[in-house]
């Protein structure tokens, strides 16, 4: 089980499994790490419109049956999506367990929308582009 319990996992998904405590169908925002570094550039650049400002990013929103599916079809692999209970995470990592606790009753809320147009240089990956710039040959 300590194999599913770490997302994207490469020994999971060379078995064609994709694990995580959250519900198949729990909307998840996600951000690329590239668009992090590109919107810390972005404030620093425009330091003095965010003194003060707290903001709430992410470039996607889309479920965990959504992810395999888009994984599945860019990799050339059949992926697909394994809910672990709960108790399995806490029994593993309780500060993990926390996390998925969060994101399962409040999660994300970032104004996508909204963030976009703050930050238009920003290329802003969807997770299909984020998909579709990994190297899938290390999963087959």
């Amino acid at each position: 089980m300590d194999n599913l319990l770490a997302p994207w996992n490469l020994d999971a998904l060379r078995s064609g499994v994709f694990a995580q405590a959250l519900p198949a169908g729990r909307m998840l925002q996600q951000v690329a790490v590239a668009d992090i570094g590109a919107f810390a550039a972005h404030v620093i650049d425009n330091r003095a419109r965010f003194i003060n400002t707290r903001v709430d990013f992410a470039s996607d929103e889309l479920t965990s049956e959504a992810m395999v599916d888009i994984a599945s079809r860019v990799s050339g692999r059949s992926i697909r999506y394994q809910q672990v209970p709960l108790d399995a995470v806490r029994a593993y990592n309780s500060d993990l367990a926390v996390m998925y606790e969060w994101l399962d009753r409040v999660g994300y809320s970032a104004d996508i929308p909204a963030i976009r147009t703050m930050a238009p240089y920003v290329a802003w990956h969807r997770f299909e582009d984020w998909a579709r710039e990994q190297d899938w040959s290390v999963i087959r």
